[in-house]
């Protein structure tokens, strides 16, 4: 076999001409095998290989974990497209792999989609791979997705359904974690790959049991019951007791927060998962710890020494947290009942560096931290406020209600978060459920009352606010009389807290619509004897 280096130790295309072992002769495929060769060699011989050569490289370099690599592809890209005609399965694969790296333009993405449903040689793995990708990118839902997304999406399923029984344990479990992802209703394609996993357990690893565990809970949320889902979720969960001892801190995570999505009682599991997780804790990344603190603050689970050995290894990695972990792991200490005031503090000191890489959830979820530990940091509450304001279209109902009941329950008021939150709850209403709606109406009832004079009150400046006159916000008649009518036609779907909620609320607000009462009172029972009053501002029942 040829050698890599020269006699002068100088790295060439042409000292390295083996086939890859796994690619087999195409015209279009390079001639060098990237996969054996040092991450600094690659990076060496990158400006002289040839065109057709530069994805697999900068593909092999990703997959060796160097961070150069998407830098090196970018100069390439508008070279590449040129080529999109000659180029196989593979390398397509390759192009998709490396988008969760670099950022391709919007063209580019949906040329690249177009090709990918023009394909015809793509195998299970690129499948599936392909398919958790195009799940994720852009951190959309598919209504978002454009027309070439769509299809390329509506491909991969029908090439899944008609190979489902080639597809292996690691494929299964890439396809269901996309699925969850965006969602995706189709009962048929999950019971086939449930079927195949049944056939091919015993091949499954750690890794892959967590992450499809953790995905099925996410599909039986919204695809509702299925005994073949389920029967296949019980089988995974008694591999994983067999299976403890080799468990990794991402598997762990995965599997604890599949059993608070399964709401089944796997206390064995969960003890022998946590007993395990005490021995390798150091290992723990950001996500990996959030994700555990909330598994564990759900559950109910006191373990005091697993908690604190995971809030030192957090104080310790602070730096690594990402919005996502901050987001979350605030939101788990606020519901554990231990120490955290130093880990808390980091993050804070974290959030404003990091602000813009923040989400509408990311923004929601961390004010809910803070106000449920009643944190007193002015500087990063405002800061959240800012950004919330400035994303308040990316919004959603979940994101929505979480951010109005942490401002009711915080000392710090903004009129301006408060008028466009509003604005975008009128827009939403008719995609409220009813526990947001009631969490919502709850906070607004908090916030309709007068401030406190110990509170914090700033005014931003934002274009398009409204000159002169009473601004918007929570105690503007439209939009209070916008949640009453809410109320009346969703209250079929409320749960008797949210009826408590509610009729405390619209007792606090002075609704005046005895029907509607009269209709919580009956769910609510413990609010029977509720005083209620009428206030000269009261809201009336709309004719």
């Amino acid at each position: 076999m040829l050698r890599f280096l020269g006699s002068q130790g100088k790295i060439t295309p042409a000292l390295a001409c083996r086939r890859s072992f796994w690619w087999g002769y195409k015209p279009n495929r390079p001639v060098v095998n990237f996969g054996r060769m040092p991450v600094h060699h690659l990076e060496k011989l990158l400006p002289s290989v040839k065109l057709h050569e530069v994805v697999p490289c900068i593909y092999h370099m990703v997959n060796k974990g160097t961070k150069m690599a998407p830098r090196l592809l970018t100069p390439y890209i508008h070279k590449v497209k040129e080529h999109f005609l000659e180029m196989d399965g593979q390398y397509l694969f390759e192009l998709f792999c490396i988008s969760r790296y670099v950022p391709y333009s919007s063209t580019f993405w949906v040329d690249l989609c177009a090709m990918g449903d023009e394909c015809n040689d793509f195998d299970t793995k690129q499948i599936a791979v392909i398919f958790n990708v195009l799940a994720y990118h852009g951190n959309r839902g598919m209504e978002e997705m454009k027309k070439e997304e769509r299809n390329l999406l509506r491909r991969l399923r029908s090439l899944s359904k008609a190979f489902w029984r080639k597809f292996n344990a690691q494929s299964i479990a890439t396809l269901l974690d996309g699925m969850a992802v965006l969602e995706l209703h189709d009962r048929q394609l999950v019971r086939k790959m449930c079927l195949r996993l049944k056939i091919k357990m015993e091949d499954i690893t750690p890794q892959e049991l967590g992450l499809t565990l953790n995905a099925l809970a996410r599909i039986h949320g919204f695809l509702g019951g299925d005994r073949v889902l389920e029967s296949t979720a019980d089988l995974l969960c008694s591999e994983s007791l067999l299976k403890v001892p080799r468990f990794h801190a991402p598997a762990i995570a995965n599997v604890l927060s599949w059993v608070v999505r399964s709401k089944s009682d796997h206390k064995k599991l969960v003890q022998r998962m946590c007993a395990h997780a005490q021995n390798i804790h150091d290992t723990f990344e950001p996500s990996e710890i959030g994700a555990t603190l909330a598994a564990l603050a759900k559950l109910g689970v006191v373990d005091d020494y697993l908690v604190r050995k995971l809030i030192q290894v957090a104080a310790e990695k602070i730096e690594k947290f990402k919005p996502r972990a901050i987001a979350t792991t605030l939101v788990a200490l606020s519901k554990l009942d231990v120490n955290s005031t130093e880990l808390v503090r980091k993050l804070c000191v974290e959030i404003p560096g990091k602000i813009e890489d923040f989400n509408s959830l990311d923004i929601a979820n961390s004010l809910v931290g803070l106000a449920r530990m009643n944190v007193e940091e002015p500087t990063v509450i405002a800061v959240l406020y800012s950004e919330a304001v400035v994303q308040i279209d990316a919004f959603n109902t979940q994101a929505l209600a979480h951010t109005f009941v942490a401002v009711a329950k915080l000392n710090v008021r903004d009129e301006t978060l408060e008028r466009v939150l509003c604005s975008r709850t009128e827009e939403l209403i008719e995609d409220f459920n009813s526990q947001d709606l009631a969490d919502t109406l709850h906070a607004v009832a908090t916030l309709h009352t007068p401030r406190s004079d110990t509170s914090v009150s700033f005014e931003q400046n934002v274009d398009g606010d409204a000159e002169g006159g009473e601004s918007k916000g929570v105690r503007d008649e439209n939009f209070l009389q916008c949640l009453h009518n809410a109320v009346r036609e969703k209250i079929s779907h409320f749960n008797e807290k949210d009826c408590s909620m509610t009729l405390k609320a619209l007792t606090k607000l002075g609704v005046n619509d005895e029907e509607l009462l009269e209709q919580l009172r009956a769910r609510a029972p413990e609010y029977k004897d509720h005083l209620m009053y009428t206030p000269k501002n009261a809201i009336h029942e709309t004719k």
